[in-house]
């Protein structure tokens, strides 16, 4: 995907060093949409905070990781890697989650805490 898009409008093929910033930026730029997500959905229902960013956690490596990717052929079918290859990629989403989790808890007690100045 990356390859075509650069292709397109760079007008060239990306370097080697180039897909692998160009995946890390991607990977990184995800990873926040997803956490600022998550901090949405926890405004409108407290249920999504119930296990404290686990099953959104989950939620995400299943649709992302074990659907969506190898889908678009982003990374290879789920049955190429082992299974601690995918119950470690599990446990770093889960991690992930919880951290997001917490830091929005956090966030948000800070800003009921302090009166909003106009």
């Amino acid at each position: 995907m990356a390859e075509s898009t650069a292709s397109l409008v760079l007008g060239r093929h990306l370097t080697p060093r180039e897909k692998r910033a160009g995946a890390i930026i991607v990977h990184y730029a995800v990873g926040s949409a997803a956490g600022a997500f998550y901090a949405i959905l926890a405004r409108r229902s407290t249920a999504i905070t119930r296990f404290s960013g686990v099953l959104f956690g989950f939620t995400v490596w299943l649709v992302a990781e074990e659907l969506l990717l190898p889908v678009a052929e982003v990374s290879a079918r789920h049955n190429r890697y082992t299974f601690l290859d995918q119950a470690n990629s599990l446990g770093e989403h889960l991690i992930f989650a919880v951290t997001v989790d917490a830091l929005d808890r956090s966030a948000s007690a800070h800003l009921q805490s302090k009166p909003i100045k106009s």
